[in-house]
């Protein structure tokens, strides 16, 4: 399984075999998928999905310089309806995309494309999205909850908003020592 596959205007698919075989997939020999071999999988990071506006502010509302009018109804539009365009999420319903992970309901507005400044300024020269994102995953029969991930808006060092969420995930008990390796059967 490819957890991640580029979404519209994202790189080609061409290098995905060398980043699969790097974290362990891809038929690597003795490494196994990193994504089963663990009880718990976080994916942090700016994982660069944006909103597809186009069906709902026409054309141009995708262009990297959208017209001005985009962010008028973009602010009318709200929070909801603003993510019933997100890519992720998207991707994720069609099983394309991170199968299997979670990801805490997003209540905070759009991270990128802001001011490098303390607040939610948005910069007019890129539609705002939700490319911050805290996604995780557990191995099955592990119990596990996130709470809403929050954006940190104190936060200047970039045209991104910092993500943060609180995991509360399940261990497994240790086995003893005597478990491993496994008793051999005996002729």
């Amino acid at each position: 399984m490819n957890p991640v596959r580029p979404g519209p205007g994202q790189p080609s698919s061409a290098s995905q075999p060398q980043v699969v075989a790097a974290m362990g997939g891809g038929g690597v020999a003795g490494l196994g998928d990193v994504l089963t071999a663990h009880d718990h999988v976080v994916w942090v990071g700016d994982l660069n999905y944006r909103l597809d506006l186009a069906d709902k502010f026409g054309p141009g509302a995708d262009e990297k310089s959208p017209p001005p009018e985009v962010f008028a109804a973009a602010k009318r539009v709200g929070l909801d309806a603003m993510l019933a365009c997100d890519q992720l999420q998207a991707a994720v319903r069609r099983g394309e995309a991170f199968e299997g992970f979670v990801e805490g309901a997003i209540l905070h507005g759009p991270t990128f494309k802001v001011r490098r400044q303390a607040g939610l300024e948005y910069l007019q020269t890129r539609l705002p999205a939700f490319c911050d994102r805290v996604l995780w995953r557990s191995a099955v029969g592990l119990p596990g909850k996130v709470a809403p991930p929050w954006c940190v808006v104190g936060a200047s060092s970039s045209d991104h908003k910092p993500v943060a969420t609180r995991l509360t995930i399940g261990l497994q008990r240790p086995r003893p020592v005597w478990w491993w390796p496994p008793p051999r059967a005996r002729p």
